[in-house]
């Protein structure tokens, strides 16, 4: 979920061995090698009751605290199960798709970017599948984070694509550049800003880690009806969630102002918000119903996973070794720590989000059919093979009105 060098964290190596590193990688950044302690001790404690259990079984035991053992040790593994299969509701909530629209398929990726010392996963040995995925996941516009300007050029030669951003030339890194069909879409104007006091200059907040952006791009669409959409495209900071909070309402902010000039284009924002589903960062999107999360209004999810940050373990990440304790313990943390609010009970660990702009009216009770309708989302299956990244990509098709 970072964008540099520093995103790694000093892990140990030893770590790679055991089936939780995925989780370590998910959560130790925020909270510390306690999380370490609290998936080992969860199976260390089911390993506890199921030898107590075994023991009471072979001893003919009719002890009340063999069988209280039993009880917690059912419904804990009932947890396990329910979390393991559950995904989040889809919200409750009737959108009608307005009559003249062309669709569209948006997608948020975080490539890792292309220097870091990955070994069997660096950039040299995933590029061909960062295309294929692409390719394969018939996605039009597609927000990048961490991009390079190298990786970006190379997948733009290799889908003969284009890309926009603005590129910090101290690092030669293009965070928020935004990818697309030039044969699908045309792009009509686009600008870029840096999160901070100063949006028009190479800057940052104080408790930022790093230069963080948000590009945006208004796009024609050469098929169909000719739609006009605004995709954005941001990476918010990795490491404190103040840092992420003032990122987001500055993003706001900023895009508000664009928005108002441009009042009747349909608005799609894509990112890596580090940050979980109905946290404040989340909150200071969809507060007020300007934007909904297409994970939640969407008419169908074809392909889910509990998290979009898998740290290069991919579709492993789903095992019921990780997962449900994976949760579980997410979903107490929040309860004592400000940098997981809102994650009661956790269903996913989902970092990577697309967000519509649903009208253009701002009433939320009363969508009119006039904005974008969200046809389906998922987390783009892995191809087989290695990963192509640390982050599935998420990808959404949108039914977009003509205006």
């Amino acid at each position: 979920g970072g964008g540099g060098a520093s995103d790694r964290g000093d892990f140990d190596p030893m770590l790679e061995r055991f089936h939780w590193h995925v989780l370590v990688g998910i959560l130790q950044r925020r909270l510390g090698s306690a999380v370490i302690a609290c998936v080992a001790g969860f199976w260390v404690c089911f390993g506890f009751l199921g030898a107590l259990i075994v023991a009471s079984v072979l001893r003919r035991s009719n002890s009340p605290v063999a069988h209280a053992f039993l009880g917690v040790a059912i419904g804990g593994l009932g947890y396990v199960a329910f979390q393991h299969f559950q995904d989040p509701p889809l919200r409750s909530v009737t959108l009608t798709t307005p009559s003249s629209h062309d669709e569209l398929s948006v997608m948020t990726f975080n490539l890792r970017y292309g220097t870091a010392a990955d070994g069997p996963n660096c950039w040299e040995h995933r590029r061909v599948l960062v295309v294929r995925t692409i390719l394969e996941s018939g996605a039009t516009i597609v927000g990048c984070q961490e991009g390079l300007r190298f990786q970006l050029d190379f997948l733009a030669s290799e889908l003969g694509w284009r890309w926009v951003a603005v590129v910090d030339t101290e690092h030669d890194s293009a965070d928020s550049a935004i990818l697309y069909d030039p044969q699908t879409v045309e792009l009509e104007e686009h600008a870029s800003f840096w999160l901070s006091t100063t949006p028009s200059q190479r800057s940052k907040i104080p408790g930022s880690d790093q230069f963080r952006t948000t590009t945006w791009g208004r796009f024609r669409m050469l098929k169909g009806a000719g739609a006009t959409v605004m995709v954005v495209n941001t990476h918010l900071d990795h490491v404190r969630e103040s840092a992420r909070l003032t990122q987001a309402l500055i993003m706001r902010q900023e895009m508000e102002r664009v928005v108002a000039t441009m009042p009747s284009t349909s608005v799609v924002v894509t990112g890596d918000f580090n940050s979980l589903r109905r946290g404040a960062i989340w909150h200071a999107f969809v507060s007020g119903g300007l934007y909904e999360d297409a994970w939640l209004v969407a008419e169908s999810r074809p392909h889910t996973a509990f998290t979009t940050f898998h740290n290069f373990w991919g579709d492993r990440a789903e095992s019921l070794f990780v997962r449900p304790p994976a949760l579980l313990i997410v979903s107490l943390l929040s309860l004592f720590t400000t940098e997981l609010p809102g994650a009661w009970p956790a269903r996913d660990l989902h970092i990577d989000w697309i967000l519509v702009r649903c009208d253009h009216d701002h009433d939320h009770r009363d969508r009119r059919g006039v904005g974008v309708v969200v046809k389906s989302v998922q987390v783009v299956p892995a191809l087989p093979g290695p990963p192509a990244s640390d982050h599935h990509p998420v990808m959404a098709v949108v039914a977009v009105p003509v205006q």
